[in-house]
């Protein structure tokens, strides 16, 4: 599990932490092995050294969920990030909650 953070704000890197941790607990109750790390940078560069590093079987992404016509396609994201993959990638999305 990965997350980058453009910069080292202490109340998002907390809320980052705090993600991971659960995530990670949730994880080991279904026997998934995972591990994780918080990194400061682009998610682009992020993520492509990540899978350099560890060669994974399957990239998962986590993205919101936007309207239709609002921000980049699904397409356009997976591009953006790992140019044409050579390894399958799926795309978790999530509705923005409203304040």
């Amino acid at each position: 599990m990965l997350t980058a953070l453009d910069r080292d704000v202490g109340e998002l890197h907390e809320q980052a932490e705090r993600f991971h941790e659960a995530a990670l607990r949730t994880l080991a109750l279904y026997g998934v092995e995972a591990r994780s790390e918080l990194v400061r940078g682009t998610a682009r560069d992020a993520i492509r050294l990540a899978i350099a590093r560890c060669d994974p079987d399957l990239v998962v992404l986590g993205s919101p969920r936007l309207a239709a016509g609002e921000g980049p396609s699904v397409v356009t994201l997976v591009r953006g990030l790992l140019g044409e993959p050579s390894l399958p990638v799926l795309i978790v999305r999530h509705e923005e909650e409203s304040p």
